[in-house]
């Protein structure tokens, strides 16, 4: 819809004596045969399991200081604070609805769908790999997804949208975790041709390394146009970048873009040495302590020659 309105100082009134209309003798002020009389509107009262309710709506100006957009939350964020600092009456609640609930609500089911699908993954990991170490060591390429995701956000200047990035960072979790399982299975095939922990670790990072990175790159550069906001249009065979619809998937593919980037790097360095740390410290203690077994028996060689 276009909507045509007329300047501050002119929304009053006494202005629709003013309107003119088009008769057959020309132009005719409205006050000639239209009479104007205040009377009370006829109003509704609202009520919400019972309690009265009243709606107060309001919508975003521009900041004078900078001429941008006043950042919504912080603006609900100052109007909460002033409400629980005035001495209302009890039954008196205040709810914030609108864009802001629906947000809220959002989150919580992201949340609850990130928290639940790690769970899920967690017992098909654990009944695989019949690790709890192996489990959580998978898992954890999540965690570094979620930062490079807000790395990605810082660099490109784009705001962390509940709904969007959200979406990417349950997506990312069940993608991200498809690097570990590679490597620890890897991982798991060596060691049981006896081989040594540091050697299958180097060698489970060299045999992935292309396949990982291969499969990887691909999923970024497939995203790549959707972040760019270019989008194909292959019935008038035209190429349009910046379109409405477009732009409305920015969030969710650099999410996935940086959030994937990063934690494959960090995967394909950090896996291959935290599953060949707990036999290097087995081994480190295993030496230690035949060091110390060595060592006593020297000593108590020595006392019986004396």
């Amino acid at each position: 819809d276009i909507r045509a309105r007329f300047p501050d100082s002119y929304r009053v009134l006494d202005q629709l004596d003013n309107l003119r209309v088009q008769t057959q003798k020309g132009l005719v002020p409205i006050s000639n045969f239209v009479t104007r009389e205040a009377k009370p509107q006829v109003s509704t009262i609202e009520r919400i399991n019972g309690y009265r309710r009243i709606m107060i709506k309001a919508n975003t100006a521009l900041d004078p200081a900078t001429g941008e957009k006043i950042n919504v939350d912080e603006k609900v964020g100052e109007i909460a604070g002033w409400i629980a600092e005035q001495n209302l009456d009890p039954v008196v609640r205040v709810k914030f609805r609108g864009a802001n609930e629906e947000q809220a609500k959002s989150a919580s089911f992201l949340i609850g769908a990130l928290i639940g699908a790690l769970f899920l993954m967690f017992i098909i990991l654990l009944t695989q790999f019949n690790s709890f170490y192996h489990s959580v060591l998978t898992l954890s390429a999540v965690v570094l997804s979620t930062i490079g995701v807000m790395i990605g956000m810082i660099v490109t200047g784009q705001a962390f949208s509940v709904i969007m990035t959200g979406t990417g960072i349950v997506a990312l979790a069940g993608i991200v975790v498809n690097n570990s399982i590679v490597l620890i299975d890897t991982y798991q095939r060596l060691r049981e041709d006896a081989m040594d922990a540091v050697e299958a670790a180097l060698r489970t990072a060299g045999q992935r390394l292309r396949p990982i990175m291969l499969t990887t790159i691909t999923t970024m550069f497939g995203l790549l146009p959707m972040a760019l906001q270019v989008n194909l249009d292959f019935v008038h065979r035209d190429i349009i970048v910046g379109g409405p619809v477009s732009a409305w998937w920015v969030q969710l593919s650099t999410s996935i873009i940086f959030g994937l980037g990063f934690s494959t790097l960090l995967t394909l360095v950090l896996v291959p040495v935290l599953l060949a740390a707990p036999s290097i410290i087995r081994e480190r203690r295993a030496a230690r302590d035949r060091g110390e077994d060595e060592w006593e028996a020297t000593i108590e060689a020595r006392h019986a020659a004396e």
